[in-house]
């Protein structure tokens, strides 16, 4: 499926209703932050389409096919770069952003619900046993964003007993191998991962942590220089309690 442009004119052409013919369909493209990937228009006739929507659209639309307006097209319609009523709807991507590149990784394959095609579940916490006794906890939350293995998306409900997740949260998230469920990340885990390997747990495998390495050092060598290089150390998974060996990078320093 060729991904949908967001910040866009669109047009489609919906199927014939009861007394009614088909529609040929303009609209604009937008992220709505709890229905995901829609576009707002109405007729290509209705001159009042682009301040005045009739119609709602929640993309994709199956087996019903899209395209982009030409900047020819927009002219001829007068239609405005942006729609005044897009404010209403918060921050949006980049006009042009192409949207649903996600549902093609390999690594998320098969993780997708199947009537909304950007929902996944994921694992959040507020860290692992090692800083918090608060336990994971499995979520719905909606794709946004991709950089290569990295995603970005929006928490869709309230966790139970966690303080630092909340339902409409932004969350980064990896899908490592081996784990039915996406694993939330933090930016300073993110930040500090390039510099260290971690060997897969000795129990489930998974070779990701929950904390940066430098909070993981804080709490389990109390005593250490605040600038000391610490070769390597084991961790508990945050998963299954097994036990995680991380050893500094060769040349890679804090």
């Amino acid at each position: 499926m060729t991904p949908i442009p967001v910040g866009t004119w669109i047009a489609a052409t919906l199927p014939a209703r009861p007394g009614a013919g088909a529609v040929e369909f303009v609209g604009f493209t937008y992220v709505d932050q709890q229905a995901g990937l829609s576009a707002r228009g109405g007729a290509r006739s209705d001159p009042t389409l682009a301040e005045s929507p009739g119609i709602t659209l929640r993309l994709p639309l199956g087996d019903i096919a899209l395209r982009a307006l030409t900047e020819q097209e927009v002219a001829q319609l007068g239609l405005p770069a942006r729609p005044t009523w897009l404010e209403f709807f918060g921050p949006q991507p980049a006009p042009g952003t192409p949207w649903g590149v996600w549902r093609e990784h390999p690594a998320l394959a098969g993780r997708f619900h199947p009537d909304y095609p950007d929902d996944t579940q994921v694992i959040v916490h507020d860290g692992g046993p090692r800083l918090t006794e608060r336990r994971p906890e499995l979520v719905w939350a909606r794709v946004s964003g991709m950089e290569g293995d990295l995603f970005a998306a929006t928490v869709l409900n309230q966790p139970h007993q966690l303080s630092t997740v909340a339902a409409g949260q932004q969350i980064r998230f990896v899908a490592p191998p081996g784990l039915d469920h996406g694993l939330m990340v933090t930016e300073r885990y993110l930040s500090e991962r390039p510099g260290w390997d971690i060997e897969p747990c000795s129990k489930c495998g998974l070779a990701e942590l929950m904390d940066a390495p430098s909070d993981l050092i804080r709490v389990v060598f109390p005593s250490a220089a605040p600038d000391a290089e610490l070769e390597a150390f084991s961790a508990f998974c945050g998963l299954c309690g097994g036990v995680q060996l991380v050893k500094r990078r060769r040349g890679a320093g804090n």
